[in-house]
């Protein structure tokens, strides 16, 4: 039994550090959460796109592209002119520009092009084998990207060093590029853009134009690291995107700036690295103890999936360190206007951390069923989807079946004129939009209207009216089963164990909590004083003394019976004692002044019978009211 006991408190102090874990993890990220990153975004955002004199839903072309550049994107990156008329960089005053009134444009803007090689991965075709045809392939890296010089006497010249891989709406571009620095005037840059659009730096084998920049805001000390692409495909059509992220300064100094908040989420972090140590270790033990077992159970290889998140996160977070370590942001621009400093590979090590970290928190919170699944109304639930589950993997298939169907005939019927319907990918992604509200049909509607009404009707009928109901009709019937007993739910151990453990922590609580125990160990002699030790009762329980006093109330019924029976016994054998020896002496009996005598006598012992009997009622009936006064004083302390 004390062993038992001893593996139950073991198995709650597990639970318990699990809770602990969960608190501290979820304190970290929430802390480390900014609630103005996504504003900064929106702002700087809606400066180069919904707010700019031509937005960026307007280009379409490699000559709308130029004219965007002149027109919104110029004007907005160098608005020096306007909001700082005085800022002259050669002079070495205030040269961060400013790009509005609290934020600032850290150093230059870098344009930087991906390309290809012509009549790589592509062909012309046997028709125009006669004529003198170059064709340019769609990007690809390692295959068809080129690193070639280009331009008027090779002007434009390939760099590895710079830029970062980006991943676009039509590809993914690796890092490097021809890359042309953008002067710091604004009539300059102006000119150079209009040099780049005259010597050619866009011509058909260009497939991707970045331009990076950093914005500094000034209040919050925080950094937009912004991505504009120009992504230009095979058939000439030009799709601009933009991608920003927010770097912090917790995020490249441990601790940033050094206020109450930033230190207490590096101290939470450290918190939640060593409950990862220390879970990795039991993980790692068990994996040695019985690998077929340790996999067989799906809670084990949720927390090696759960561990495995975690170490890439902080691996993440120690590479954006790590790529900062001996950088000073701003120490270059403030004294070199023409500086640029790549913060795209610290962001994006951040920006995955978090979204690792955000993962993770779905499975650590799912976790809690873990623990808390074997309780009678939530095992109810767990059971009910476990055995749903065997049923639900036929229903599964029988979906993915039907939705493939529908995937390929969209892919075929609207792929051509729709290009988010182009691939198998897009259309599933617009098909389960649908599921949600969130799949616009009337373009489908307005290209083939008898086709696109029919698939559309039948996909409405098999996935919503059918597939979902035969859905919640499996969950139905699984529920009802374990409701009505026909699915055994086994009894688990740790319920006994959690009862156990909470009835051992509250009788600590009471023995800690005892007055008279308190008093007894830290004051002996008031104590003795109080409580003399010959009136120095038992210390029961009110339960114990409730049940305790019909005993004794029946103990001296019996008691009051014994005497009674033994009196009048005594008084029979005193009867028949009297009538032997009248008969053996011949004296007649007793005259009416003797009887009358003896009935008083007799009265007398019953009065004083009564009055005794009056006591212990009264006895009794006081005993019997301290009972019920100490129930009621139980009864309000719970």
């Amino acid at each position: 039994q004390k062993q038992q006991q001893a593996q139950f408190r073991m198995g709650c102090l597990r639970m318990l550090a699990f809770f602990v874990f969960l608190i501290v993890f979820t304190t970290s990220s929430l802390l480390a959460a900014s609630d103005t990153a996504a504003r900064m975004i929106q702002h700087i955002e809606g400066l180069i796109d919904s707010r700019a004199p031509m937005p960026l839903s307007d280009v379409r072309s490699i000559d709308t592209m130029w004219v965007y550049l002149e027109t919104s994107l110029i004007p907005v990156l160098y608005a020096d002119d306007l909001l700082d008329p005085t800022n002259d960089p050669m002079e070495g005053r205030n040269s961060l520009r400013p790009l509005d009134h609290t934020n600032k444009v850290l150093g230059a803007v870098q344009v930087r092009q991906a390309r290809v090689d012509a009549n790589r991965g592509c062909a012309t075709g046997s028709s125009f084998s006669s004529f003198t045809v170059q064709c340019y392939a769609g990007y690809q890296a390692g295959r068809t990207d080129s690193t070639t010089p280009f331009g008027v006497r090779d002007r434009f010249k390939f760099s590895e060093e710079v830029g970062r891989p980006f991943a676009g709406q039509l590809g993914s571009y690796a890092g490097g590029g021809f890359v042309v620095p953008m002067p710091y005037n604004r009539t300059q840059a102006l000119a150079t853009v209009v040099g780049l659009r005259r010597d050619g730096y866009v011509d058909p084998a260009t497939r991707a134009i970045f331009l990076h920049f950093n914005v500094w805001n000034m209040n919050t000390h925080e950094y937009v690291v912004a991505t504009l692409c120009f992504e230009i495909s095979t058939t000439g059509l030009v799709v601009p995107s933009v991608r920003s992220l927010v770097l912090q300064q917790r995020d490249m100094i441990l601790g940033g700036q050094g206020g109450m908040e930033e230190l207490a989420t590096v101290a939470l972090d450290l918190l939640v690295l060593v409950f990862t140590i220390f879970y990795l270790g039991e993980e790692v033990l068990e994996l040695y103890t019985s690998l077929a077992k340790y996999l067989g159970d799906g809670w084990n290889v949720m927390d090696l999936l759960n561990l495995a998140l975690l170490v890439a996160a902080f691996s993440y977070r120690a590479r954006a360190f790590s790529s900062l370590a001996g950088v000073t942001v701003g120490e270059a621009e403030l004294s070199d206007p023409f500086a640029f400093t790549d913060l795209g590979a610290p962001a994006e090590f951040v920006q995955t951390a978090r979204l690792l970290n955000a993962l993770n928190a779905l499975l650590i919170w799912a976790k809690i069923i873990k623990y808390t699944g074997y309780f009678p109304y939530i095992r109810v639930l767990v059971v009910t989807v476990e055995h749903a589950f065997v049923m639900f993997l036929p229903f599964l298939s029988m979906f993915a079946v039907i939705f493939m169907g529908f995937v390929l005939a969209c892919t075929m019927g609207f792929g051509d004129r729709f290009w988010g319907l182009s691939d198998a990918w897009g259309t599933a992604t617009f098909l389960a939009r649908s599921f949600v509200g969130d799949a616009n049909v009337l373009p489908l509607y307005g290209e083939q209207p008898f086709f696109a009404g029919c698939i559309w009707l039948l996909y409405i009928l098999f996935a919503f009216c059918l597939l979902l109901n035969i859905f919640f009709a499996i969950m139905a019937q699984a529920f009802v089963e374990v409701q009505s007993g026909e699915v055994e739910i086994a009894e688990d151990s740790r319920v006994e164990m959690v009862k156990q453990t909470v009835d051992s922590l509250v009788q600590f609580l009471l023995n800690a909590l005892d007055f008279k125990l308190i008093l007894k160990r830290a004051l002996p002699g008031v104590y003795y004083y109080l409580f003399p030790p010959g009136k120095e009762t038992k210390s029961v329980t009110l339960v114990e003394e409730f049940n305790s006093q019909p005993s004794k109330r029946r103990r001296k019924r019996e008691g009051t019976s014994e005497v009674t029976s033994g009196s009048a016994t005594m008084t029979n054998t005193k009867s028949s004692f009297n009538r032997s020896t009248m008969l053996l002496t011949g004296k007649k009996g007793p005259t009416a002044a003797d009887v009358a005598r003896s009935l008083e006598n007799m009265a007398g012992a019953m009065l004083g019978k009564l009055q005794t009997i009056g006591f212990e009622v009264t006895s009794e009936m006081r005993e019997s009211r301290n009972v019920l006064q100490a129930l009621d004083q139980a009864v309000i302390v719970l």
